[in-house]
């Protein structure tokens, strides 16, 4: 899952000076950080959340999420692909891999492009 966020200059410093004093890349550096310090609580939530998505069959296999696939990309307001991950419980990549599937199957309509438009004077 890739997700974006922004830190001040300082924090981003920082965590490139603990990178390069541990040799490891910022990534890893951050992951540990985080790992290291969060309550029983969010842990246990985690393991969770892993074993849930570790039963979870993948999404090409599950009928629902395909059809919640379908039914998102047709409402509006448009959603974009990571929200409809959000939306279904999977992640980015599986989800954007599928739609590519479905539209070039033919099972989703392309969107955000014109119809082919006639030339002038045609």
């Amino acid at each position: 899952m890739r997700k974006q966020f922004t830190m001040r200059p300082s924090v981003y410093q920082a965590l490139l000076i603990e990178a390069r004093h541990r040799q490891q890349d910022l990534g890893a550096v951050l992951e540990d950080m985080i790992l290291t310090s969060i309550s029983q609580e969010s842990r246990e939530a985690l393991e969770r959340w892993r074993r849930d998505m570790e039963s979870r069959p993948p999404l090409e296999e599950d009928p629902e999420a395909m059809e919640a696939i379908k039914d998102l990309w047709a409402s509006y307001p448009r959603l974009s692909t990571l929200e409809i991950g959000e939306r279904i419980g999977y992640p980015y990549e599986a989800v954007s891999g599928a739609i590519k599937r479905m539209l070039q199957k033919g099972d989703l309509e392309p969107r955000g492009h014109l119809a082919s438009k006639p030339k002038k004077g045609v």
